[in-house]
């Protein structure tokens, strides 16, 4: 599905789930925990999950402590092992609850998680329904000037060069097959950095991925980047021009979510009633 208020059928996204992280010290913010923080008078956890929820996530699975816990939501909880073990020990404890073709892979410091959301989800579709199409198409239009700030365990941008088919990249002029088809959809911000965890997954590819890469490392994931994970993937990149992939890592950030979202409503992700 594209989204509960547009119920548009498609075998593409006909199951969906959403992993939303929530782990990490915070030390940049002076140990304060992100999903904790207020932006247009919603904490960041309700903000994200309502977003993902929105978008059409029938299990809603939170990974990090249970002190963050929404009291309105209906949430799976669970905790990386080790605690604070970094994004591929929390990916993998989330996946695990996972039940769903695809994941939506979402940090917790997102408050622009609703536009970010329709922002994959219509990307994700337009690569998808196109036999053939140009890199643009999962490009979002707006002339807005975009605030993104750099996330935990990004990556820079690529040489300039003729895409490829192999794992870590998608040939974004091809017809698509069962063989090229993308294995994941992730934004690449106005920065040319790749935001791992703001990303479209199908939950196979990803959990054989995350296995090899924990075999690579002896079993032991403390540390591991996303990307020894999702460099093992078929990804297509959608392009976030307008911002929408901006997360709270400084208090500075903290301050440009909460004047933005004051004069952009719709930045707010949608509750569960």
């Amino acid at each position: 599905m594209a989204g509960r208020e547009a119920e548009e059928d498609s075998t593409f996204l006909r199951s969906l789930d959403a992993i939303v992280l929530t782990g990490g010290r915070g030390t940049r913010l002076g140990g304060v925990a992100k999903a904790e923080l207020r932006v247009g008078g919603a904490r960041l956890i309700d903000t994200v999950l309502g977003a993902a929820y929105a978008s059409g996530s029938e299990r809603l699975i939170v990974v990090g402590s249970r002190k963050v816990a929404p009291a309105s939501l209906s949430v799976l909880h669970t905790r990386e092992d080790p605690p604070f073990g970094g994004p591929v020990a929390a990916l993998a404890a989330g996946l695990s609850l996972a039940t769903a073709e695809w994941v939506l892979l979402l940090a917790v410091d997102l408050p622009r998680a609703a536009e970010l959301c329709d922002l994959l989800l219509q990307g994700a579709t337009a690569r998808h329904n196109a036999t053939q199409y140009p890199a643009s198409t999962l490009e979002a239009a707006t002339q807005a000037t975009p605030t993104p700030t750099p996330t935990l365990d990004q990556t820079p941008p690529a040489a300039a060069q003729a895409p490829s088919l192999a794992r870590g990249s998608i040939n974004q002029e091809s017809p698509t097959t069962t063989e090229t088809a993308p294995e994941a959809y992730i934004v690449r911000d106005a920065h040319g950095m790749l935001q791992w965890l703001a990303g479209l997954y199908r939950t196979e590819p990803l959990q054989l991925a995350i296995e090899a890469s924990l075999a690579d490392a002896g079993g032991n994931p403390s540390g591991l980047p996303l990307r020894s994970v999702v460099s093992r993937l078929r990804i297509a990149e959608v392009l976030d021009q307008t911002g929408a992939s901006a997360d709270i890592d400084t208090e500075d950030d903290l301050v440009s979510a909460r004047a933005y979202t004051a004069t952009n409503p719709r930045s707010k992700g949608e509750h569960r009633e």
